[in-house]
């Protein structure tokens, strides 16, 4: 558990470089955090697959995948996680997913995302 807990802060810390993002999403980076992600309930490996995700997604090619993935619904589970850093790096990554084009847009709430952004809206976590 501590050594995928430390690869996926690792792969965060990288998606704070553009050119390292590109790398990432070409090893096949965004699925395997996906599902490494659905697999464990560890509270700071989420936190910091939100995280890597949250970076990952301002890249508008990596946008594409993730929302071609379904990435998103992933998202939005972990949007409404107890853990209120989790719930902030998901809304992060859903807030830079949404302002992909059009066609992301309409996936994205097919995908159910807009129902749990709304319920956020009316239950922010009490830390904010």
């Amino acid at each position: 558990l501590h050594v995928r807990r430390n690869a996926v802060c690792a792969v965060a810390n990288l998606a704070a470089s553009p050119e390292a993002r590109q790398y990432i999403a070409m090893e096949g980076g965004v699925e395997v955090i996906r599902f490494a992600s659905a697999a464990n309930s560890d509270v700071d490996f989420l936190r910091d697959a939100t995280r890597a995700m949250s970076r990952l997604a301002v890249d508008t090619a990596i946008r594409e995948v993730m929302v071609s993935q379904e990435i998103p619904k992933s998202l939005s589970k972990l949007a409404k996680s107890a853990d209120s850093e989790t719930q902030r790096f998901a809304s992060l990554a859903l807030c830079n997913l949404c302002v992909g084009t059009q066609t992301q847009k309409e996936s994205i709430v097919k995908q159910g995302v807009l129902r749990v952004l709304l319920f956020i809206l009316r239950y922010p976590d009490l830390r904010s």
